[in-house]
């Protein structure tokens, strides 16, 4: 896979991300033990970051290229 393949696949992939990480999330309320609403409020609040994130994306398509050329040069 060429890079500019990989870079159009990353919004979509990240909202995915975040699809996954709440059901993981929710499945594991199956635990009573591991039910912590501190952590709920985290894992919800990074799942509309990556939410956010892969829209922006999707709307602007280059600015996913910037910001792998930003994140490359740090």
């Amino acid at each position: 896979m060429q890079l500019t393949s990989e870079l159009e696949e990353f919004p979509k992939q990240s909202g995915l991300l975040a699809q996954d990480m709440v059901s993981f999330w929710h499945s594991l309320h199956d635990i009573p033990e591991l039910i912590d609403e501190e952590l709920n409020g985290s894992v919800l609040s990074a799942e509309a970051d990556l939410k956010y994130w892969a829209s922006c994306l999707l709307e602007f398509p280059g600015l996913c290229e910037v910001v792998f050329y930003i994140v490359a040069l740090t």
